[in-house]
């Protein structure tokens, strides 16, 4: 990959052309994902980071969260607002950054309080370091993408390292947090109310990795139609392979139930993936565990979507253990 492509690309046309960097990671009983997104268009930028203890649905999830980040205490890609710190930072371009991230984080214990952002006040402060496994997986090379350089996406299998810091002075806790992750960076078009799909990256203990992206029209999913875009990659542990097709199933169905469910509950479907490559194919069982559901209503019509992230458990081939995140994204409708 071009390496200038770990850097800012220029803003196309739209109010909701956006860039963004994200990072997960899942540890053994601690897990993370952070994210920083900038409209330039719309001169808005947002930050949000979850830390989890636990990663089952009983997990106490640490949010925090500014959906417009006063720009003013915005550089690049480190904010240095009163209540949040963001940073990342490359230590070799295409390959490793160390993110931190902190600030006041609501403590929340069920999925309610993550939504609504309720619970206790309480600091947190996340030092992380990534390793790349492999090169950057630009989409634009993927199976479908209706995009290109001036909208794309890459994604990275990693192995992260770092600590997280729970409350100040006497009553502070630190946490090792180890294990393996994602980090992808993405530009384009944005648009919350136009798509659904299902994002999920995953490792496995034979040292194998993948990313995958099925999308739908809005209102649709695996149930009603085909995807129109199956996109990612299979890692074998030595070389990248494009996937080229994806059998999805979700048990409760993908839709505006289970998204509310799953938003407000918790109760997270389970979910079957068959993904296939040239040379070879994988099935695997995803459970999902604790959401971070991430909640957006449009300004000016009052529509409403959602984004349920969460950290799972899975197998490969009925066999292999393995671990990752992933995100539904479905349409609400107003309210």
């Amino acid at each position: 990959m071009d390496a200038r492509h770990e850097f800012f690309h220029a803003p196309g046309d739209g109010e909701f052309w956006s860039e963004s960097h994200y990072l997960d990671v899942v540890g053994d009983g601690v897990a993370a994902h952070a994210r920083i997104g900038f409209y330039p268009n719309r001169d808005a930028a947002n930050v949000f980071a979850y830390l989890l203890e636990g990663t089952g649905p009983d997990a106490t999830v640490y949010r925090l969260r500014d959906d417009e980040v006063d720009l003013r205490h915005v550089h690049g890609l480190t904010v240095d607002a009163p209540d949040l710190s963001f940073e990342m930072v490359p230590e070799e371009v295409g390959r490793d950054w160390r993110v931190a991230f902190g600030g006041t984080a609501a403590r929340c214990e069920d999925a309610g309080e993550v939504v609504a952002g309720a619970g206790e006040p309480v600091d947190i402060e996340v030092e992380l370091v990534t390793h790349a496994r492999h090169e950057p997986f630009l989409y634009s090379g993927g199976t479908d993408w209706p995009g290109g350089e001036d909208e794309d996406r890459y994604e990275v299998a990693t192995e992260v390292e770092g600590t997280a810091t729970v409350g100040t002075g006497e009553d502070a806790r630190t946490l090792a947090l180890e294990g393996p992750g994602e980090r992808d960076h993405s530009w384009g078009r944005r648009d919350w109310t136009d798509g659904e799909w299902l994002w999920i990256s995953g490792s496995f203990d034979d040292g194998s990795a993948y990313n995958h992206l099925s999308a739908w029209a809005a209102g649709y999913g695996p149930s009603e139609m085909d995807p129109v875009i199956t996109n990612g990659f299979w890692f074998d542990g030595d070389e990248v392979h494009t996937i080229t097709d994806a059998d999805l199933s979700a048990d409760p169905a993908f839709g505006v139930e289970t998204g509310r469910t799953w938003m407000n509950d918790g109760a997270a479907p389970t979910i079957d993936l068959t993904l296939g490559w040239d040379g070879g194919s994988a099935d695997l069982a995803v459970d999902p565990g604790a959401t971070t559901p991430v909640d957006w209503t449009d300004e000016e019509t009052g529509h409403r979507a959602v984004l349920n992230r969460s950290p799972f458990e899975q197998r490969k081939d009925g066999e292999v253990a393995g671990r990752g995140w992933l995100e539904n994204m479905t349409q609400l409708g107003a309210d």
